[in-house]
């Protein structure tokens, strides 16, 4: 029985004296062992590192043994206890733990001062799970706080509340863990006390890679004294601390302070001391003079210390342009060091503490080297899939079936049911890809009428469309959408509601979790789990498998933990789906490398357990060099050390705050040191979103006493200088050789020879997959983004002989011709979405209104001939039958959707109003509504306008005019025609864009009216009247108006704008109320003192044949491009309006950039209505 310290700087080789003296010890009898003790997330490093010193020594090539064990505390009291009833006790999880705490504080919510509020917020449940454990490690019971509580002043009145609580919350924690006969937490104390039977004389225990014990390893540390054979303590130590401690601003003073309390308890226990070994092994020279440059610059005596290394390529240090910059430098490093350096892959760790910038950049860039690494940093559970569908489940039955809850189910396709688990890989494959697809039509369906809610749950099938099918006629596309919906809504609904009703019955946690389980397995998520694993084993990717695996323990060891915990209580479900949401989020994954050969990435902080060859400290800023720490805890630094002053030597809490900030120089010594060869420190001059990055002071240190230069790394270099520290892979070199040759012809430079090499054997030489690659990416450089003119076969095919089309098409046209293209050539479209579009708002307010009339035309009368009464009870039957159709249910859906319907109803009602009121001014009679011109869904109207195109092609313009108006001079009984157009916004007639194509409506229609007057009014020789718009609204009025003009203000804000006939005796007759002075209500016309009729919107009748003639050729001109198969990429735009861009849905398609050379505006002219006459005439005299 005896204890013996090894201690030694940083830069000694600690695990070769270590194993070269355990050696002796094993060799010095056949009962004798050895068992190391380490931080537990070395512990597997430590074995194979054991086990390779051992060949070494042994000059064996494969070494094995069960003499020399490796262990962690945990461990320990596994090896001993496993078959104690020590070890047989109930055990708790970390996650079970959170669970008991988190009952506790809803139990205990109204009992809490301080924490009252923190109860519900994130992250609150971890910090009390934290400092509790802190509570149980030190041996402090609830009894100590409420002792330490009694001897805070008065002064201190907010750090006695928060004990209190704590107190509180810990006293029932503790009252749980005995109810229950938990130990887990004190196993070691456990294990102490079982040690003082045990004969351990033939043991030798070896401690290293410890800073700091924990009151509970302090105690078991205590009795491995007293009764093992020997025990070594290995620290990282200068010099032996016998009589005292270093000084708090030692580098060593944590190891020293270890030291010191270790010797003391041992001596005090009487226990023998043998003589120290200091461990002086070091082997690189450059490597000790940095180890004791940095001890002896922490020192405060201000000296300067001189030094320089022997070797350069020991120390490097690198400022990166960016960090994506840093990392592919790294990388390419890493390939060079083991291609041309005989280094291995396990040879080098990748150190880092800035997480955010730099864990996600890993692994693209180190697969794109061919890499292989290992990341050694803890993974939750929070974001697997099996997570994501327990939160959808409970959400779809808490919100009943809502659109995000239903897809985010489906979308984990962990619910298969087209598998039933007998499948080969393939075959499984195959159907998943099948669900995945009738998801996709589902969740269309479900966007596009809103299937929500009851309609989940009801036997009525779903309806897509109206359609007509014959017996025996093929499965039409949207009855086959209508049918895959239809059978995923039923599979979902056959699973979920049962079990939602089963779930909601039950009476106690237990049958709840029962309930649950049977549930998951029964619709296939155990198997679809076990598929997975399967999948990526076969896949070689045996991280993933392990995560779907370990995944799937979880559930169900959270579900055993809540049955023991709370399985007897009545059951709560919302308290029962957020323990289960919070328990399996808060789940870590267990990780082991798949290989021994491979990068190591890890967070700096980390003890290790042996040398690396080479180690790359990445990231190495100011901002994580030292830390920036801030305390997460319920007390602050200053509270931790009273509560601290008044334990015993016993009982002692972790290290502050402010203590962790004092021990970041020895946290970067130890990260300097864990490399035997070389070590690489890089910084990046910028981080993310502009940020400067400056170097770490620590690093600046190192740079300024050995005279080193920083290294600048480039993300790529100058086109016309080979660097071969940008070379990497194949697959690398492709990005690499892009930038390249942008740069070079941004620049007009030329390539260097090595890249253009290595440009050239990519090409001939590369892999075929990554060839073709190559060639398809590097065809981006010289891609325009230009469209291609159509072949005009593909023209053919597309439009055939004739182009049917509308005013809104063509008008799309002038819009961009690309996006003509998109829309009507290859017919692309958004997913329809359940919702009340400006569209449908208009097609309810023509049909309304085209009702209306009808109904007075049945019934042989006019809007003059009704009361107001009347005129509102006829608006409102005709708006119930609307509003019971189906593709108006929208208007019914919900308390929203029914204040919209209010809103529109009144304004129907408002309108009708007006049209009476105008009805009663006017000489314009409403001659006919919703006119059918040309043929629209297998229904033929009034002939269509036709244009005759070159090559005996044809352009028909199909459509509906919402209102023919007619006059009849009673002198002459010339005919007069005028089209209105409803518009749920304010309008007026552009001339602009009537000469650039974009308002095509008004005169086609008006066109269109005249070619059909024989028809429409049986005679020829009709004049157009003109072309209106009537506002749809429902006005409001800014006050105080007067009651006795509130009417004719109403009926002014229906006033009907457009074009009008310079014609005396149309005017006359188009508001036969009008007075002199006074402006009409119905009209855009004013009377004048003279008696003359005057506006601003008439046009002789040569006008409006300059306006049609001009009109047609719009149309001609636009079926000849689209037949030539041209497609130009021409937005148009005008007084910095974007006209066809504003809210293009295709802008993704088309890629359009003005910064492009090739991509321009169609930048239209502003005209005056003047002018636009002017060059009609122009126009018409020169085709003349």
């Amino acid at each position: 029985m005896s204890v013996k310290f090894f201690y030694g700087t940083a830069s000694a080789h600690h695990d070769e004296v270590l194993i070269e003296e355990a050696g002796k010890w094993l060799a010095s009898g056949v009962q004798r062992r050895v068992f190391y003790l380490v931080p537990n997330h070395v512990k597997f490093e430590t074995e194979v590192n054991v086990l390779h010193q051992m060949s070494k020594q042994n000059q064996t090539k494969v070494m094995g043994t069960l003499s020399l064990q490796v262990f962690s505390f945990s461990r320990l009291a596994w090896y001993f206890l496993q078959n104690t009833a020590y070890y047989q006790s109930n055990s708790l999880s970390k996650t079970g733990k959170h669970m008991v705490i988190k009952t506790i504080l809803e139990e205990e919510k109204e009992s809490l001062t301080v924490y009252q509020g923190e109860v519900n917020q994130t992250g609150f449940v971890e910090q009390v799970a934290s400092f509790i454990d802190e509570l149980l490690q030190a041996n402090i019971q609830a009894a100590d706080l409420a002792q330490i509580h009694q001897r805070l002043t008065v002064d201190q009145k907010d750090l006695q509340l928060k004990l209190t609580d704590i107190e509180r919350i810990y006293g029932r924690y503790q009252a749980y863990l005995q109810e229950h006969k938990i130990e887990e937490d004190q196993l070691l104390v456990n294990l102490s006390e079982y040690l003082v039977a045990e004969d351990l004389s033939d043991t030798l225990f070896i401690v290293t890679g410890f800073t700091r014990f924990t009151s509970q390893e302090q105690q078991l540390i205590q009795s491995l004294m007293k009764q093992a054979g020997n025990v070594w303590f290995d620290l990282v130590l200068d010099q032996a601390a016998v009589d005292k401690m270093p000084a708090a601003h030692n580098l060593f003073y944590d190891s020293g302070k270890l030291y010191h309390q270790l010797y003391h308890l041992a001596r005090q226990a009487n226990i023998p001391v043998e003589f120290d070994q200091k461990t002086n092994n070091q082997r690189n020279p450059d490597l000790l003079a940095l180890d004791n440059y940095w001890a002896e610059s922490q020192q405060p005596t201000g000296k300067k210390i001189e030094t320089k290394l022997q070797d350069n390529q020991t120390l490097s240090i690198w400022k990166a342009e960016n960090p994506q910059a840093e990392v592919e430098h790294v990388g390419r490093e890493i390939r060079r060091l083991v291609a041309q350096e005989g280094y291995r892959y396990k040879d080098i760790e990748v150190l880092y503490r800035d997480e955010t910038n730099y864990s996600p950049r890993f692994a693209p860039v180190f697969n794109g080297l061919q890499i292989p690494f290992y990341f050694d940093e803890t993974q939750t559970m929070k974001h697997h899939p099996l997570v994501e569908f327990l939160e959808a489940l409970f959400s779809i039955d808490e919100r009943y079936f809502r659109y995000q809850d239903i897809m985010r189910f489906l979308r984990t396709e962990l619910f298969l049911p087209n598998d039933d688990g007998n499948s080969t890989q393939s075959e499984w494959l195959a159907n998943r890809l099948a669900y995945r697809e009738a998801v996709d039509v589902t969740e269309n369906v479900m966007l596009a009428y809103g299937y929500e809610g009851g309609h989940w749950t009801r036997e009525e099938d779903w309806h897509y469309i109206n359609y007509i099918s014959e017996e025996g006629q093929p499965e039409t596309r949207d009855q086959q959408i209508e049918r895959q919906s239809n059978q995923v809504r039923r599979e979902l609904r056959d699973c979920l509601v049962p079990f939602f009703e089963q779930l909601n019955q039950a009476s106690l946690g237990k049958d709840a979790a029962l309930c649950l389980y049977q549930f998951l397995v029964a619709i296939g998520v155990e198997r679809q789990m076990i598929v997975w694993r399967d999948y990526y084993l076969s896949q070689g990717k045996l991280e993933e498998a392990k995560i779907h695996e370990q995944s799937w323990q979880a559930f169900i060891h959270l579900l055993d933990e809540y049955v023991d915990i709370l399985g007897e209580r009545p059951f709560d479900k919302a308290e029962f789906v957020r323990l289960l949401m919070f328990g399996l989020e808060d789940f870590e994954y267990g990780k082991v490398p798949t290989t021994l050969d491979q990068v190591k990435i890890s967070v700096l902080d980390k003890v290790h357990a042996k040398k690396n060859k080479v180690t790359f400290i990445i990231g190495a800023t100011d901002q994580v060099l030292p830390a920036k720490l801030e305390n997460t805890t319920i007390f602050s630094d200053d509270e931790r050390v009273l509560i601290d002053e008044q334990l015993n030597e016993e009982q002692f809490l972790l290290p502050s705050n402010s203590q962790s900030i004092m021990k970041e120089p020895f946290v970067a010594y130890l990260a300097f040191l864990s490399t035997e060869e070389r070590l690489y420190l890089t910084y990046p001059l910028s981080g993310e979103k502009g940020t400067v990055g400056k170097i770490s002071p620590y690093v600046l240190r190192l740079a300024k006493a050995f005279d080193l230069e920083i290294q600048e790394k480039l993300l790529m270099p100058a086109s016309e200088c080979f660097d071969l520290s940008f070379v990497g892979t194949d697959e690398s070199f492709i990005e690499m050789s892009v930038r390249l040759h942008r740069q070079a012809l941004d620049f007009k430079s030329s390539l260097a020879s090595g890249w253009q090499q290595l440009h050239e054997r990519l090409l001939k030489n590369g892999a075929p997959i990554l060839t073709q690659r190559y060639r398809n990416v590097m065809k981006s450089l010289t891609h325009k983004n230009i469209p291609e003119t159509l072949q005009p076969a593909t023209v053919e095919k597309l439009y055939g002989d004739t182009l049917y089309g509308s005013v809104s098409r063509i008008e799309k046209f002038y819009q961009c011709e690309y996006k003509y293209f998109m829309t009507y050539g290859l017919r692309l479209k958004e997913r329809e979405v359940f919702d009340l579009t400006p569209a449908t708002a208009g097609e309810l307010f023509h049909e309304a209104l085209d009702l209306i009339f009808k109904e007075l035309i049945n019934s042989q009368k006019t809007l003059a001939d009704l009361t107001e009464a009347e005129i509102m009870s006829l608006s409102e039957t005709i708006l119930q039958q609307l509003f019971e159709e189906r593709k108006y249910m929208i208007l019914s859906a919900s308390s929203r959707m029914n204040y919209i319907k209010y809103q529109l109803s009144q304004t129907i009602k408002r309108v009708a109003w007006a049209l009476k009121r105008q009805s009663e001014r006017t000489g314009m009679s409403i001659f006919k509504t919703e006119v059918l011109f040309g043929e629209i869904a297998k229904e033929k109207g009034y002939q269509s306008l036709t244009v005759a195109l070159d090559n005996q092609k044809q352009m028909k313009i199909s459509g509906k005019i919402d209102r023919l108006d007619r006059f009849v001079d009673t002198k002459t009984g010339q005919n007069y025609l005028s089209v209105v157009d409803y518009k749920s916004s304010e309008h007026r007639f552009n001339f602009e864009d009537a000469y650039e194509g974009l308002a095509m409506q008004m005169i086609t229609y008006l066109d269109v009216a005249l070619q059909n007057a024989v028809s429409l009014v049986g005679e020829e020789a009709v004049k157009p009247a003109g072309a209106f718009y009537l506002h749809i609204q429902n006005p409001r009025l800014k006050a105080p108006i007067k009651q006795d003009v509130l009417d004719e203000k109403l009926l002014t804000e229906f006033k009907y704008k457009g074009l009008l006939l310079e014609d005396e005796a149309l005017l006359e007759g188009l508001d036969v109320s009008l007075e002199p002075m006074k402006a009409s209500a119905v009209y855009d016309l004013k009377q004048l003192k003279s008696g003359k009729l005057s506006s601003a919107q008439t046009l002789e009748q040569s006008d409006f044949d300059a306006l049609i003639t001009h009109n047609r050729q719009l149309f001609k001109e636009a079926g000849e491009k689209i037949y030539d198969g041209e497609v130009n990429l021409n937005p148009a735009y005008r007084k910095k309006v974007r006209i066809a861009c504003g809210h293009c849905p295709f802008r993704s398609v088309c890629q359009f950039d003005p910064m492009l050379k090739e991509n321009n505006y169609h930048r239209l002219e502003t005209l005056k209505k003047d002018e636009v006459i002017a060059r009609l005439k122009i126009d018409q005299k020169e085709a003349e």
